[in-house]
């Protein structure tokens, strides 16, 4: 798998920088424990790119406020260029 870590657990344990395919495929059964393991960790983060891929991708004001509230929980990755190509 790419990106494969030698440290414990499916991820390893470096911070995770959320994309929309990451973001879309959270809920799925066979992601959903890991990606809570790594937002309870504190290990994923989301580029202000991203966040707003995310908010406009909403059909109405219920899903924006509902995607906003979910999307808090991930800390704001600071906008390098590295943190760019990697969104």
């Amino acid at each position: 798998m790419p990106g494969e870590s030698d440290e414990p657990g499916p991820w390893g344990d470096l911070p995770l920088v959320v994309d929309n395919s990451a973001w879309s495929r959270a809920d799925r059964p066979e992601i959903r424990e890991d990606w809570n393991r790594a937002l309870q960790a504190d290990r994923l983060c989301i580029s202000p790119i991203a966040r707003l891929e995310i908010l406009y991708s909403a059909r109405n004001g219920q899903v924006i406020d509902r995607l906003a509230a979910e999307l808090s929980t991930l800390r704001t990755a600071p906008l390098t260029a590295t943190v760019i190509r990697a969104a």
